[in-house]
């Protein structure tokens, strides 16, 4: 269980968060642990550095906490530092510019290795939007659709619309 195991960050609004033991916190500051474990998983992923460094954000505190914001702010069902202290996966996070951030998937993960285009189809099956209308919206042929939806099938393991929509919300793609 989360609260036994591991330690989970969130934010809420713009409050972090931390949840251990059963209790909550707000923080001001991560803690040195976690700050260390954020900015050696920040190192590894040179998408993300270059991101950054695009977005203009080349402050070494600012990077890490832009990183948290867009890989671990989520309230996730599984702790962001195990109990043995190691970094869990990241979290699909809810994000105000979902779709319109040039970064999505260069900053933040996609589920499934989605790419950025197929993280946009699989929100518009989701959205219950026919194919007429996602080809005009992403301005896509009826031929590159069906690749994306194809691809990503089979990146997610299921199959049809509703399959994909129901993926989409469990993963927190919606």
């Amino acid at each position: 269980m989360l609260v036994h195991n591991g330690t989970e960050y969130f934010t809420t609004g713009k409050v972090r968060h931390a949840i251990n033991e059963g209790k909550i916190q707000v923080i001001n500051h991560f803690p040195i642990e976690f700050y260390n474990l954020l900015l050696t998983e920040l190192k590894a992923d040179k998408n993300a550095l270059r991101s950054l460094a695009k977005m203009g954000i080349t402050n070494e505190r600012e990077m890490v906490e832009h990183f948290f914001d867009c890989n671990y702010s989520a309230f996730g069902g599984d702790a962001d530092v195990n109990h043995n202290g190691e970094l869990g996966n990241r979290e699909v996070v809810n994000c105000d510019i979902r779709d319109n951030c040039p970064y999505e998937g260069k900053l933040c993960q996609l589920p499934n290795n989605l790419t950025r285009r197929e993280a946009q189809v699989t929100r518009s099956i989701a959205k219950a939007m026919m194919d007429a209308e996602i080809i005009a919206e992403l301005f896509i042929s009826q031929n590159t659709l069906r690749n994306h939806k194809n691809n990503i099938e089979n990146k997610i393991g299921k199959t049809g619309k509703i399959s994909i929509a129901v993926w989409a919300e469990k993963v927190g793609l919606i």
